[in-house]
């Protein structure tokens, strides 16, 4: 929600009620699911988002990570009502909510705020099961339709998971931008500036509770594909080998820290940041100096520690070729 004050106690009201209060016709469920299953389709349409979910199921197996969060068509048709019902009381509880506000909220207001929120249902904890996540390195093939102009690439490297302290935590993001983020990372130097092969390469962190990813995007020609897998590597071992430069270290410093104050200075995308942060187990502080004090003491040598200890030998390769293509 993004209201003023004097309506906050009804607004939340009437959300607290949305969230907490199921009620939703047969009918409406099942046009519901049928919007889903468009979605579903959407995505299967789009070949990028098609190896992004296919690396997953690659890399990582049968952990429950590497679903897919939208789910299968045959699962979505084959859900009931009661299905979905019996799921909502068992999670849709107060402690498994996260309340996220950012704002000029008065400590009365907060009062407030708990007295609407305090009779939520509270039932039991459900125990997650985890199970050992193993990494599944070597090539995965995705056959495309011939037409298509480009061939897609995702490589992904076993990384931190968010059960890190947050001065590590902060040097992986470092190292992420200077790798691969934006016009100046090494990545779009090489593959872009120097060589002509992508229009648009990308790399970015996955972050979960009991595993962490590092994935490296690249669309390309056809024709250019086994080239901009090798320049990739060749940027990786560039930066293992030699190291990084104090310039792009300290840019990509200023870069993080940018995004930071940027994110958190607009009450909305504040709400959603620190939110977020909580919900998926990688809360480190809700104060942005603290941050920012920690992100500037972090050395160079850090980051390139943390470069030598992701870029190991092990990493997992999914690409799309036609179907005739030989590999």
């Amino acid at each position: 929600m993004h209201i003023l004050n004097e309506y906050l106690n009804e607004a939340l009201c009437i959300l607290r009620d949305m969230v907490f209060s199921f009620s939703i016709s047969n009918f409406d469920f099942e046009n519901e699911k049928r919007v889903v299953i468009q979605e579903i389709y959407q995505y299967q349409d789009n070949t990028l988002e098609k190896v992004k979910i296919a690396s997953l199921a690659h890399a990582l197996g049968e952990s429950s990570y590497a679903f897919d969060i939208l789910g299968t068509v045959s699962n979505i048709e084959s859900f009931t009502l009661t299905e979905v019902y019996e799921f909502y009381r068992k999670f849709y509880l107060s402690n498994n909510t996260v309340v996220s506000i950012s704002g000029d909220v008065k400590e009365d207001m907060l009062h407030d705020i708990v007295k609407i929120l305090e009779n939520i249902g509270f039932g039991k904890t459900v125990d997650k099961k985890t199970q050992p996540i193993m990494f599944n390195g070597g090539i995965n093939y995705i056959p495309i339709h011939s037409q298509e102009y480009q061939s897609h690439m995702c490589i992904l490297f076993p990384a931190i998971s968010s059960d890190v302290p947050m001065r590590e935590y902060y040097t992986y993001y470092i190292m992420s931008h200077l790798f691969g983020v934006g016009r100046n990372s090494r990545l779009n130097k090489v593959l872009r500036e120097e060589r002509g092969l992508v229009y648009n390469i990308q790399s970015h962190p996955i972050v979960f509770e009991e595993v962490g990813l590092f994935r490296i995007l690249a669309s390309t020609g056809k024709e250019n594909l086994w080239d901009v897998h090798s320049a990739i590597m060749e940027v990786i071992e560039s930066v293992k080998e030699v190291g990084i430069t104090l310039d792009e270290f300290n840019r990509s410093k200023r870069v993080l820290k940018s995004e930071i104050i940027f994110l958190t200075e607009n009450t909305i995308q504040r709400m959603f940041f620190f939110g977020q942060e909580e919900l998926l187990g990688i809360h480190k502080s809700s104060d942005v100096d603290k941050i920012l004090e920690t992100i500037d003491a972090i050395d160079v040598w850090e980051v390139e520690n943390t470069l030598k200890g992701i870029f190991d030998d092990i990493y997992s390769l999914t690409v799309t070729i036609p179907p005739s293509a030989s590999v």
